[in-house]
C-alpha cells in the first residue's frame, strides 16, 4: 500500500510540473501625474507550447490610452506582453481582470489593477508666482557665423550693384580691360596673315606692298612713338629715334619703305623673289627691334586696332 501511494503521488507531481501555468499582471506605477506614462506588464508562465490568445486591450477604462502598440516577448517558459499607458484626466482608473485563453478551453485571469491619476498640488495659501523667464543660452560665435556670412554676402552684393550702376552711368568698363599685346607680336601676326592672303601671287601687287608698309608704319608708330602713318618715308628714316638704330636695322627699314614707294608711286613691278624677300625683311626688322633700343610699351587700344586692321 505504501508503494502504491508513493506511485500515485509521483504521478500527481509530474502532472503539476508538466501542466503548471500562471498569469500575473503588474504596473510599474500606480500613482501618476496627468500625462505621465505607465508600463503594464502581463507575464504568462506555461510549459505548454500551444499558441495562446492574449487579451484584447480595447476595453480599457475611458480616459486611459495606449501609447504605441503592445510588445510580446518569449524566453523559455515565460511569455510577456507589455504596453505603455497614459491619462490626461484626473481620476481613478481600474484596469479590469485580463484573461488568457488556451486552445483546450482553459482560461487564466489576472487581478484588477487600480491607477490613480492626479494633478500637481497647488498651495493656495501662498502668493501666485510669475512664470519663470526663458533660460538664457550662452552666446557662441559658431551660432552667429551663418548670420555674419549672410550679412557680408548681402553687403558685397549691394556694393557690386551700386558699382555696376555707377560704371554704366559714366559709360565706363565694368571689368578691367584685358592686357594689351606687345606691338611686335601684333605686327608679326599681321605679316603672317598677309602672307597667307597671297595677294601678289594673285596679281594684287600694289595692295600687297601697301598693307606691308602699313604694318611696318603702325609698328614704328607704337614702338618708337612716331606718327609714322602720317609721315613720309624720308621723314621716318631721318627722325631722331630711327637714327639711333643700328646701320643694319635702318637699312632694312629703308629697303622696305623704298620698295613700297616705288610700287605705289612709280608703278614698279618687283620680281617674285623681291616680294618674298621684303616680307622676310619686315619680319627680321621687327624681331631685331622688338627688345633693342627703346623699351617697348604696351600698345593703346587705338594702336592695337591699327595693327589688327592693317593685318
Amino acid at each position: 500500500m505504501v508503494k502504491i501511494a508513493i506511485f500515485f503521488a509521483a504521478v500527481l507531481l509530474i502532472d503539476c510540473s508538466a501542466y503548471g501555468q500562471s498569469l500575473h499582471a503588474s504596473a510599474d506605477k500606480n500613482n501618476i501625474l496627468i500625462g505621465d506614462q505607465i508600463t503594464l506588464r502581463l507575464e504568462l508562465k506555461s510549459s505548454d507550447e500551444a499558441t495562446v490568445k492574449w487579451p484584447s486591450l480595447s476595453d480599457l477604462p475611458k480616459g486611459l490610452e495606449m501609447v504605441g502598440e503592445p510588445k510580446q516577448t518569449k524566453e523559455r517558459e515565460i511569455r510577456t506582453m507589455t504596453v505603455v499607458l497614459t491619462a490626461f484626466e484626473k481620476g481613478t482608473y481600474v484596469i479590469p481582470a485580463l484573461t488568457i485563453e488556451f486552445p483546450k478551453g482553459k482560461v487564466l485571469k489576472t487581478e484588477p489593477i487600480k491607477i490613480e491619476v492626479r494633478t500637481v498640488t497647488v498651495d493656495t495659501s501662498k502668493d501666485i508666482k510669475d512664470v519663470k523667464p526663458p533660460l538664457e543660452v550662452p552666446f557662441r560665435l559658431r551660432d552667429a557665423l551663418p548670420y555674419i556670412l549672410i550679412a557680408v554676402a548681402a553687403g558685397l552684393l549691394t556694393w557690386a550693384i551700386f558699382h555696376v550702376l555707377k560704371k554704366r552711368k559714366k559709360q565706363e568698363r565694368i571689368l578691367p580691360a584685358p592686357p594689351q599685346r606687345p606691338a611686335h607680336e601684333l605686327a608679326l601676326e599681321a605679316l603672317r596673315k598677309l602672307e597667307a592672303e597671297r595677294l601678289w601671287q594673285n596679281g594684287k601687287i600694289k595692295d600687297y606692298h601697301s598693307k606691308l608698309t602699313d604694318i611696318i608704319r603702325t609698328y614704328v608708330d607704337r614702338r618708337y612713338d612716331l606718327p609714322a602713318m602720317e609721315m613720309t618715308s624720308e621723314n621716318i628714316l631721318s627722325s631722331d629715334r630711327i637714327l639711333l638704330l643700328s646701320d643694319d636695322q635702318r637699312k632694312q627699314l629703308e629697303q622696305i619703305l623704298t620698295l613700297a614707294d616705288l610700287v605705289k608711286f612709280a608703278k614698279f613691278l618687283p620680281d617674285p623673289v623681291e616680294h618674298e624677300n621684303v616680307l622676310r625683311l619686315a619680319m627680321s626688322f621687327i624681331e631685331a627691334t622688338s627688345t633693342a633700343g627703346f623699351q617697348a610699351a604696351m600698345p593703346t587700344t587705338s594702336q592695337q586696332q591699327k595693327l589688327e586692321i592693317t593685318g
